[in-house]
């Protein structure tokens, strides 16, 4: 470290291993700040910069006598006021929050990980967006100083970046989550700046199905040649190939569950059910996504009806003979959690996906999506009845492909007007 002239009254050269401050040892250096406390002999606050930059340390001392000022020279280890929390430290709060671990646990809520994930992340980007654009510092900026300047320069973020506005709206919700958790949780006397702001608005993507040619072809090339993948700039290869694979697909295809309900069925969810003389079967387990949400007593049942498709599938599977076992139907060896094999399925169908040569906007999503667009052309406003929606508005936003042709649809087009009027 270059030897220079402080102009900075209380910043020295600090050595972490001597415990030194302008030490002449010969060990690493970084640099601590001293400030003394007003009305006292020798009370002080200190912090050791971990640079050797000597205009950052100049920089981050500078932020911490600030601070330090604002909080009246409170030691914050003793004392803690609402009101003189940093960025950093409420974001680690809200993450504690928003898991329900430690203090937080009494308000534990049944949110998936993916989920949890996506909103701290959001919530993150809006920390590091401000701190570039306003050279603050987390780790000193006052929680309670943040306003709707700082959301002002979220947008210009989203407009320079030209940010899909429904992926941005998500970041928004997040924001707004985090700031109602601060000041209803915390007591920060403040106003939430994600108050009466406006998202943007977004314009409705069609909604998009698989062809049973586009199914088949993704079929058929699912095989262990050409299943190595490369992943990120290390050119890391990773197999994407899993014999479970094909199944978990043509599953998810012909009911339509989310992915996270059918990765989880097992043969005791099938029920046989005897109606004038002639036996059905039907899929009974839980409505996850519901359940997580409304945290009932009561844990809410979803049915999926097994139809001609769905049933010679499974018997190819063994269903006469596996029928009420406590086995998971696809992958039932596994030694991987759930989690680990729903991304392993989302990153596989993607992967087999352009090896197709498949429309990129297809996911695995939408095999969901296929099964409930086949349904709504049969049985249209009934839909809902059998995919377990709470109404058919739902069914028809989020899942039913408009360009698919229903049967009164096609019916309709072999019609003359002027011979039936």
């Amino acid at each position: 470290m270059k030897k220079v002239s402080y102009q900075i009254k209380g910043l020295k050269t600090y050595c972490k291993i001597c415990r030194k401050d302008n030490p002449k040892c010969e060990h690493p250096k970084f640099f601590r700040g001293r400030i003394h406390i007003p009305g006292t002999k020798n009370g002080i606050r200190s912090k050791i910069f971990e640079t050797e930059n000597y205009q950052k340390a100049v920089y981050e001392f500078l932020e911490f006598k600030q601070y330090v000022e604002k909080i009246d020279y409170l030691d914050k280890s003793k004392l803690r006021i609402s009101n003189q929390i940093t960025l950093s430290e409420s974001f680690e709060l809200f993450g504690s929050y928003f898991r329900g671990e430690g203090q937080f646990i009494q308000f534990k809520k049944e949110r998936s990980e993916a989920y949890i994930k996506q909103v701290l992340k959001h919530i993150e980007k809006f920390i590091d967006v401000i701190s570039e654009n306003k050279l603050i510092n987390p780790n000193y900026r006052l929680i309670s100083q943040i306003s709707k300047n700082e959301m002002t320069l979220f947008y210009q973020w989203q407009k320079n970046n030209n940010i899909d506005p429904l992926y941005f709206n998500k970041h928004i919700s997040s924001v707004r989550l985090f700031f109602d958790f601060i000041i209803h949780q915390q007591g920060v006397k403040m106003e939430n700046p994600t108050n009466n702001i406006v998202k943007l608005r977004t314009v409705k993507k069609d909604i998009t199905s698989l062809s049973t040619g586009e199914f088949n072809q993704l079929l058929n090339v699912i095989s262990t040649e050409n299943s190595m993948k490369i992943i990120g700039n290390q050119g890391h290869r990773k197999n994407m190939y899993r014999d479970y694979l094909k199944d978990a697909f043509k599953l998810l295809l012909f009911t339509g569950g989310r992915l996270e309900e059918i990765i989880n069925l097992k043969w005791s969810n099938i029920i046989p059910i005897e109606h004038q003389g002639k036996t059905y079967f039907k899929f009974i387990y839980s409505d996850l996504k519901v359940n997580r949400i409304q945290k009932k007593s009561t844990e809410k049942q979803k049915s999926t009806m097994i139809h001609a498709d769905l049933l010679d599938f499974l018997n190819t599977l063994g269903l006469n003979d596996k029928i009420g076992n406590d086995e998971f139907i696809i992958c039932p060896d596994r030694t991987r959690n759930v989690k680990n094999l729903i991304d392993q399925l989302s990153k596989s169908f993607t992967h087999y996906r352009d090896l197709a040569g498949l429309r990129k906007e297809i996911s695995i999503k939408h095999l969901r999506k296929t099964y409930i667009t086949w349904i709504n052309s049969m049985y249209n406003d009934r839909t809902f009845l059998l995919t377990g929606h709470s109404n058919n508005d739902i069914v028809k936003k989020y899942y039913v492909n408009s360009a698919f042709l229903t049967h009164d649809e096609i019916e309709l087009t072999e019609r003359r007007m002027i011979t039936d009027l």
